[in-house]
């Protein structure tokens, strides 16, 4: 059992670290995202280099990959098992942390706020949404979707503890420790933010 669940993580790490943005950039465009706009490998920076469908393209992989990740260990294991959310988070982390340092490209990668959406919608469909409707009214509000990654992010372990309370402590682990390293990964666009440099969301009109 035990065997198969480590398996089951080093899968999810692999699955997490695909590079899709570098794949379709490369692919069908003969552009490497990670050399234009903020070089960022992540579905932001491939919307704004490569447009809108390319950047929806990544967007709906990436977040694909979390959720492969924790639906493929609950297929692997008996209901009431390993495949309850406190067990699932495990894949699901290992999906994130393969998108934020992928070695295939060198144990680099993208910010994980995709994947991470995967994760979450994988792990409770109800937060998934409240942190996604967050997300959209942030962008709304503020243009920016580095600052609503963020927000969402250090919202996100206040949201599990709400529904959960204690009875999910791995579930509430893993949000916090999920919401420091987003914001570690956003340390840049922090500093941006602060001296009103940052570039603002907006679609592209660029397409495939």
């Amino acid at each position: 059992m035990f065997s198969l669940n480590y398996l089951l993580c080093i899968l999810a790490f692999l699955m997490g670290a695909i590079p899709f943005s570098v794949i379709i950039g490369k692919a069908f465009f003969g552009v490497d995202v990670r050399k234009s706009g903020s070089g960022n490998p992540g579905a932001t920076n491939t919307l704004r280099v490569l447009g809108t469908k390319a950047g929806l393209a990544v967007l709906l992989l990436d977040t694909g990959k979390g959720i492969a990740a924790v639906q493929l260990f609950r297929l692997m294991h008996p209901i009431n098992s390993w495949s309850d959310t406190e067990m699932a988070v495990l894949p699901g982390a290992c999906s994130i942390l393969g998108h934020m340092y992928s070695p295939f490209l060198r144990f680099k990668g993208g910010k994980g706020v995709a994947t991470s959406t995967g994760v979450l919608f994988a792990l409770s469909p109800i937060i998934g949404l409240i942190i996604t409707a967050i997300f959209a009214l942030m962008l709304i509000l503020k243009g920016y979707v580095s600052l609503a990654s963020i927000v969402c992010a250090a919202i996100y372990p206040i949201i599990v503890y709400i529904f959960t309370g204690l009875h999910e402590p791995i579930h509430l682990i893993f949000a916090c420790l999920l919401a420091l390293m987003i914001i570690f990964k956003h340390r840049s666009n922090i500093e941006r933010l602060l001296s009103h440099t940052e570039t603002k969301f907006k679609l592209s009109k660029k397409s495939v």
